[in-house]
């Protein structure tokens, strides 16, 4: 199956985020994040389960937040980073790319648990 992939902007970025809660409403799932900086190896995956939606997302002067419970957000600043969202089929993950301005990568891999 082919995954969404969706290179987010100021003009997309609502439509984005209504669609990530709309994959993870009334489900329970789990967050892995972890960074690469190009020049080692990437970091071991910090890795949170058992996670659900706090209400809806906010974006404001371009920047996305979405809040989890317990006490996490999916968050990005479209005004020093560019974002990629990946959306999979195969698998119902979502996979988040944040390209910051030092060059440093940091990746969130959302999995639904049930």
């Amino acid at each position: 199956m082919d995954d969404d992939v969706i290179k987010v902007d100021k003009y997309n970025c609502e439509k984005v985020a209504q669609k990530i809660l709309d994959c993870l409403v009334g489900t329970i799932f789990g967050v892995a994040s972890f960074y690469h900086t190009g020049m080692e190896r990437p970091e071991h995956p910090r890795v949170l389960t058992h996670m659900v939606l706090f209400g809806g997302y906010v974006f404001r002067d371009g920047c996305l937040t979405i809040k989890f419970v317990p006490n996490r957000r999916l968050f990005w600043d479209l005004n020093e980073e560019k974002v990629t969202v990946r959306f999979s089929d195969e698998d119902d993950s979502i996979i988040v790319e944040r390209l910051l301005p030092s060059g440093k990568i940091i990746y969130r891999v959302i999995m639904v648990l049930c």
